[in-house]
């Protein structure tokens, strides 16, 4: 689960950069959690194995910053019953 920075230099001079991960062995493995039940107790649930770079681009869109997206759990309950995270949740169940 390699995160790759990349720095771009558009045409007018500006530096941006960019991050890429591939998120395929993610998502089979959440696939073979699923699929064997194993989703942890009553008392503990196992929701969700996020990328970082989905949770990454569901804060920016919103406007957030890291901080205030830890700091309030609203944010991380919003976003893990968000179609942005349903491919990666393990338990369906609402967050």
């Amino acid at each position: 689960m390699e995160l790759k920075t990349v720095a771009v230099v558009s045409d007018d001079g500006k530096v941006y950069h960019q991050e890429a991960q591939d998120v395929e062995p993610v998502l089979n493995h959440v696939r073979y959690l699923r699929e064997t039940g194993q989703t942890g107790s009553s008392e503990m649930r196992h929701a969700a194995k996020i990328p970082w770079v989905v949770s990454e681009n569901w804060r920016k869109k919103r406007g957030l910053s890291f901080h205030e997206f830890m700091a309030n759990p609203a944010h991380a309950a919003a976003f893990l019953n968000s179609e942005d995270a349903a491919p990666y949740r393990i338990w369906p169940g609402k967050v």
